[in-house]
């Protein structure tokens, strides 16, 4: 078992510098793009808008409209924006569809300005910024209603546009409500799920006056209130529960807590009970046809994976405490009770870090836009500090998908709301297999939805053992085990009850961190035992699995003698820089002085989020450079990268534009690289530098955590004690980990 501590570097006001300004280009001209022919599409296209939006404009003239302007796929990058192009006609972008696709407020005056300029520029700036578009069009009624043709009442969601000015948003609010008057529509409630998102929630509206809506120029969106419900109850019985499967909690010991929000546990079940510490229930009372098989099942998970699975090692052998919230039933919940329960849940327990969500919706994710309940629970995680751990979903479409995969389309992506981005959204691995199943151990389960995310993000961060079925989805003997009602033990399969394997861990790992604990240290340490446990997944295998199976919390809280692990955590503003000189283990350091060895780095900060950005929703890209350090001409330290990004063939993966755009502004980042012959690197350091999207610039310090191991391949040589030596030679100052109480279940 694993003995060396992990260590923390403390930051000091050294660490942190502002640059020099370097000497940079002008504004691109994209020259293969500019013709008089683009011009005139260009003007035609705004001439079209004013047309598409001449009779909103007369009913609602303090409203502005909203236009699509789609760039080429060169300029996508922010330093090629056509801001000046907007900024001298009066237009002001509010936010951003997919990558690429810029939405543009203005008023019938601004566009014809717009026309104008576009007419009549001839500055080298203004050409260049001409060069970059491709097309403007109007966003019309398609576009924003989504709702069946066959609906003739119902609850609808409308999301309104944000101008990004409080007298357009104003105007915007005050005209919809307006509206709503006209159409007789009285049953209607604003919905908080983020200040920066304005949505109604309408009751049973027609399908007519929803399209009248959908015509209202801030309308962006119109669609039917998803329901979320437990993924896949589905249980074989298999016995009882027996006195080793669930022991009880162990007097003296102090426990972390899993909220866990589901359908609840069963009353009944006694070998539940002494782990469960406190209750809330929004289940009507005397529901009869409430089945609490779900909750029962993810919450055995939660206190005892190993010993319910027959001591299987690959299950964790710490156990959490329970928060035992009934909020789901079996047949789902509305989007609206569930926001509703499960903030009220949150405020109520603020000493709750942890809360397991194995639910998710019937849809994928969306491309270019993160749901309402994904941006609601981003707030919640930021608010409260806390950790949600969600889903990834449930592919149901037979027969499942195998291995390698045979799903050509889409249609397994991640389902909502696991596309959060600050979530940690987890997939599902075979733990084992008979005849007839569908994948191979250790391979991604036949049900489990994949990503990226929502903007080409990474998700889901890790995976855990879910189960495994032939194509028919059949469990028997494949299944993980737990106890369901009336204390019996059964198999079942899903993400569902991978997602709370992981929550246990994480619990543990924020209880143990004692005065360390954050949600983002806690998070970076999870993520990085998975690449430890390795190897870190490349190609298409890492869409399912993530960044791999995380260690058991004693193997993330401690290190081997062949290995050392340290934590840096600092802040970034925009033009300040992190700059961290390392010092090398004598072991690893050969006879020429090169370095050798195994290098992983794990990073995860916590951007500014604003969901009117879509696809760019992270409004920060922070930047980690690790290996070789030197001074610039400028005065400015640079830092040669020798680790690279994981998974190494990220590009093979997606399209330029979509890496450059999407991928590389992800919360989470691995970096993996072994050197066996060795790296010519003279200073070791690690800088870490923060981009901020077009339209946002960063005002308050982002937190950032960056978790490093070097460690010695062969698993022979002293690394940790090496490293504390020459890291205390190099007077860099650092600190021990002092633990809490151990929470180990035998």
């Amino acid at each position: 078992m694993p003995s060396n501590p992990l260590i923390k570097f403390k930051t000091s006001p050294s660490d942190y510098y502002t640059p020099n300004r370097e000497p940079g280009g002008g504004r691109k001209f994209f020259e293969e793009n500019y013709s008089r022919e683009l011009i005139s599409r260009l003007v035609s296209s705004i001439e079209n808008v004013i047309e598409s939006y001449t009779d909103q404009f007369e009913e609602f003239p303090d409203v502005p409209g909203v236009f699509r302007v789609s760039l080429i796929d060169e300029a996508v990058a922010k330093s090629h924006r056509p801001d000046g192009l907007f900024i001298n006609s009066e237009c002001e972008v509010i936010g951003v569809n997919s990558l690429g696709e810029l939405l543009v407020a203005a008023s019938p005056f601004a566009l014809e300005l717009l026309a104008n300029e576009i007419q009549s520029s001839t500055t080298k700036v203004g050409k260049a910024n001409i060069s970059t578009l491709k097309a403007i069009a109007p966003i019309g009624l398609p576009e924003k209603l989504n709702f069946k043709e066959n609906s003739q009442t119902g609850n609808a969601k409308l999301r309104l546009f944000n101008y990004r000015n409080a007298t357009d948003n104003r105007n915007a609010n005050d005209s919809v409500l307006v509206l709503f008057a006209n159409l007789g529509i009285s049953s209607y409630e604003r919905i908080e799920y983020h200040p920066g998102l304005f949505t109604y929630c309408l009751r049973n509206v027609d399908l007519p006056s929803l399209k009248r809506i959908g015509g209202f120029l801030a309308a962006q969106s119109i669609r039917e209130f998803p329901s979320y419900k437990p993924i896949r109850s589905s249980n074989i019985i298999t016995g009882d529960v027996g006195g080793s499967d669930i022991q009880p909690p162990h007097e003296g010991i102090e426990y972390p807590l899993v909220a866990v929000f589901d359908s609840g546990i069963d009353p009944n079940n006694t070998a539940l009970r002494p782990w469960v510490t406190r209750q809330i229930n929004y289940i009507p009372r005397g529901d009869r046809t409430h089945n609490f098989d779900h909750g029962t099942f993810v919450s055995g998970l939660v206190t005892s994976s190993r010993s319910l699975n027959n001591g299987d090692p690959r299950f964790p052998s710490c156990g959490s405490k329970i928060l035992d919230i009934a909020g789901l039933h079996a047949q789902g919940i509305s989007e609206l009770d569930l926001i509703t329960r499960l903030e009220d849940a949150i405020q109520q327990n603020p000493d709750v870090k942890v809360w397991n969500l194995s639910l998710g919706s019937d849809s994928c994710r969306a491309d270019h836009q993160f749901s309402e309940l994904a941006v609601f629970l981003d707030r919640l995680q930021q608010q409260h500090d806390i950790n949600i751990v969600i889903s990834a979903g449930n592919f149901t479409t037979l027969p499942l998908r195998g291995w390698p995969n045979d799903v050509l389309d889409n249609s397994d992506l991640i389902s909502t709301p696991g596309e959060s981005a600050l979530a940690i959204t987890v997939g599902s691995l075979a733990h084992t297999e008979v005849h007839n199943s569908r994948v191979r151990r250790e391979e991604p389960s036949p049900f489990s939805r994949r990503g990226p995310g929502t903007g080409f993000i990474s998700k889901p961060e890790v995976v855990h053992y879910g189960g495994n079925c032939d194509a028919n989805g059949s469990v028997q003997q494949v299944g993980v085990i737990s106890t369901i009602q009336n204390d019996k033990k059964a198999e079942n399969l899903g993400t569902s009850f991978s997602t709370p394997i992981v929550s246990s861990i994480l619990s543990n790992i924020r209880h143990r961190l004692g005065q360390w604990d954050n949600r983002i240290v806690a998070k970076a340490l999870l993520i990085h035992s998975a690449i430890l446990n390795g190897p870190v997944p490349n190609g298409i295998e890492s869409r399912y699995k993530g960044f791999g199976v995380p260690l058991d919390v004693d193997d993330v809280l401690k290190t081997e003698n062949f290995r050392a692990t340290v934590i840096y955590e600092f802040s970034l503003v925009e033009n300040m820089h992190f700059v961290k000189e390392l010092s090398i283990p004598a072991c690893l350091t050969t006879a020429d002085g090169k370095t050798k060895g195994k290098f992983s780095l794990t990073v995860v900060y916590d951007p500014p989020l604003d969901p009117n950005f879509g696809a760019e929703y992270c409004r920060c890209n922070i930047e980690v450079s690790l290996g070789s350090a030197s001074t610039t001409d400028f005065g400015n330290i640079s830092v040669r990268s020798v680790v690279p990004p994981a998974p190494k063939n990220v590009r093979a993966l997606y399209e330029r534009s979509q890496v450059e755009n999407g991928f590389k502004w992800s919360p989470v980042k691995v970096y993996q690289k072994q050197f066996p012959e060795g790296v010519n690197v003279n200073r070791w350091a690690l800088r870490a530098s923060l981009t901020s999207r077009k339209q946002y610039t960063t005002t308050s310090a982002v937190r950032c955590v960056a978790v490093l191991t070097i460690e010695d391949p062969d698993k022979i040589l002293p690394v940790y004690r090496d490293f504390v030596s020459s890291t205390q030679a190099a007077n860099i100052e650092f600190e021990r980990m002092q633990e809490i109480n151990r929470t180990r279940i035998r």
